[in-house]
């Protein structure tokens, strides 16, 4: 009997000096980023996560500056998290600075630091990267091909002036549609989202895609080649940093507006809605 207590006792003792015990954190990899202008935490794990070691909470610090992070995706040995949007002056902060990064789970809190890799320039709607300022202040980037552009930002500003813009792509591929959409509000708040859509999964968007940030006017041209119309020079900040894109109105095709300076065709949709 006393035989029998002693080892039922050692395995007590044993079981409470597993290495899985509660407080015993998972071996994770931390990611950080900002994309669409949020900080994002990518947890990685070499193994399968479980109810007990998968993330609960993320919080990232930075000088004064604590983020708290919301989960937007997970998988066996991954998950994803990010910020609410952030304004400019938080993006810079953080971008190219050392953080530091707190993960609850139910096994236990793990401590990381790493740094933030400064955010990259915002992509184009049409796919590209948005042109660089011109130097010397003069037509927009490289001239949209064909176009003899006059300065004249009066008729610019009234290009801009009915309200909010909201812009559409439809591309068809094998079974699958991908859509662009463009949202320039008249608040200053700009949106750009890309998303697929099959008659299996429905529409899903593309996280890594999207943009959030600002706004503004530059200057505007006016062009007589096509039926003539106006040329749009805007900046748009995301992610902390100012890029310069263009937008073309035609006057033949006023249900449409050209983006970029390879005119590619965005179909005014005033009914679309944020759905990433």
């Amino acid at each position: 009997m006393n035989r029998y207590i002693f080892l039922l006792s050692c395995a007590v003792v044993v079981s409470l000096a597993a290495p899985n015990a509660a407080g015993a954190a998972p071996k994770l990899k931390a990611s950080p980023s900002l994309k669409a202008g949020r900080l994002v935490v990518t947890l990685t794990s070499k193994q399968a996560l479980t109810p007990k070691t998968r993330p609960r909470s993320v919080s990232v610090a930075s000088g004064a500056a604590t983020y708290k992070l919301k989960r937007v995706s997970s998988a066996k040995r991954k998950s994803v998290w990010r910020s609410k949007p952030l304004a400019a002056g938080q993006l810079a902060a953080l971008g190219g600075k050392q953080v530091r990064i707190r993960v609850k789970t139910r096994a236990g809190a793990l401590a990381l630091k790493r740094s933030v890799p400064a955010a990259a320039p915002a992509p184009g709607p049409g796919g590209g990267t948005a042109p660089a300022p011109p130097a010397g202040g003069g037509a927009p980037g490289a001239n949209p091909p064909g176009l003899t552009l006059t300065r004249d930002d009066a008729a610019g500003r009234q290009a801009l002036a009915g309200g909010d813009l909201l812009l559409e792509r439809t591309e068809s591929g094998n079974a699958v549609m991908t859509y662009r959409r463009l949202f320039l509000y008249a608040n200053g708040l700009y949106r750009f989202e890309k998303a697929d859509w099959n008659s299996v999964s429905g529409e899903i968007c593309d996280s890594e895609a999207r943009r959030e940030g600002s706004w503004a006017f530059k200057e505007g041209y006016t062009f007589p080649e096509r039926g003539g119309g106006v040329v749009v020079k805007l900046a748009i900040t995301t992610g902390g940093q100012t890029a310069d894109d263009v937008l073309a109105f035609a006057n033949q095709d006023p249900g449409n507006v050209y983006v970029g300076t390879d005119l590619v065709p965005f179909e005014r949709n005033p009914n679309m809605r944020d759905q990433c």
